[in-house]
């Protein structure tokens, strides 16, 4: 029987995937940083058999042989922030480290075969509609730079160590199980419009997807997709903030839709923020950089390449959106 792990498992795409495992009967292994803090993995499993191993995965030594007789490996864990007191160390080598000591350790074990979750903010996004065979340049977000370089390590090491590799690149997610309390940022974001916490529109465009299309598009990447393919994982068009706020008005008629707010405003509140953040140590409520890629942008996907491999075909964005609000 095929032996699957899953690495980041207490994570939102993490946990998805395992509960998808585990409902179609597959033998998982899942690893999170402290299987004694795991309640979203936890409510993914319910009462299902399923092994769970505590590893760092910052420190090579503290897996092990935890991969021992595994046969796939899906790696989801990540650090997924775009701010850090120290971004270089925390966010960057963070990332490029995890994927070092990760894909060493399946070398290590004799893992088969191995499924990189990277992201579309890997790709050009210069070149719409993004394509699987383009990378992004942007050094300035340093979540960016960091899903750059240790996808592009990964393929490195793939070679070197004779792994069998294929990555998924998601848009942003929504739907399935996650943390109400501490939310991804794309969660974030649509929480804040739903609640009427975004006093103005800041006319982001963010491309989702649904969970759930995410993780059977990886496990029929791990069964049917071709070694060294790169998958797009995402809808082919963005959805913007102002269409989410009429998404919302439609399904909430007494909410007021905020007015919309420039881009040149938005950079100074922004900035403000950045020297607040500073100062206190915490994450600013909005980053410069993040208004330069997202505020009145196209985010589209050519995902031909995942619906003719993978049979791919996501829910739409403005479909996700509303069973959200609901």
């Amino acid at each position: 029987m095929t032996t699957y792990m899953v690495t980041g498992a207490n994570g939102h795409l993490g946990c998805n995937l395992t509960k998808k495992l585990l409902e179609k009967g597959a033998n998982t292994v899942a690893t999170v940083r402290d299987a004694a803090n795991c309640d979203l993995l936890k409510t993914a499993i319910g009462d299902r058999d399923c092994k769970i191993v505590s590893a760092d995965l910052l420190n090579e030594n503290s897996l092990n042989n935890s991969m021992a007789g595994v046969d796939i490996l899906f790696h989801c864990a990540a650090v997924f922030k775009h701010w850090a007191k120290d971004p270089e160390e925390d966010i960057v080598q963070a990332n490029i480290r995890i994927t070092e000591n990760v894909l060493r350790q399946a070398s290590k074990c004799g893992v088969k075969r191995v499924i990189y979750v990277s992201s579309i903010v890997a790709l050009d996004k210069n070149k719409q509609p993004m394509t699987p065979d383009t990378w992004n340049c942007d050094e300035i977000n340093p979540y960016i730079k960091s899903k750059v370089l240790s996808e592009k390590r990964a393929w490195e090491l793939a070679e070197e160590l004779n792994i069998e590799m294929i990555s998924v690149l998601p848009s942003a997610m929504l739907g399935g199980i996650y943390n109400h309390k501490n939310p991804t940022p794309s969660i974030l974001l649509l929480q804040r419009v739903a609640s009427g916490a975004m006093p103005f529109d800041i006319r982001f465009s963010i491309n989702y997807i649904d969970v759930e299309n995410v993780a059977e598009a990886m496990i029929t990447a791990a069964a049917k997709g071709i070694i060294g393919n790169r998958y797009i994982l995402g809808n082919d068009k963005h959805i913007t903030t102002t269409q989410m706020f009429a998404i919302l008005k439609e399904l909430k008629p007494e909410m007021e839709i905020p007015p919309p707010i420039s881009k040149e405003h938005l950079l100074l509140f922004a900035n403000d923020a950045m020297i607040k953040s500073q100062e206190t140590g915490n994450p600013p409520v909005i980053l410069p950089f993040i208004i330069e890629q997202s505020y009145d942008t196209e985010v589209l996907l050519d995902t031909t390449l995942s619906q003719q491999e993978l049979g791919f075909r996501p829910q739409k964005a403005e479909e996700i959106i509303s069973s959200h609000f609901l």
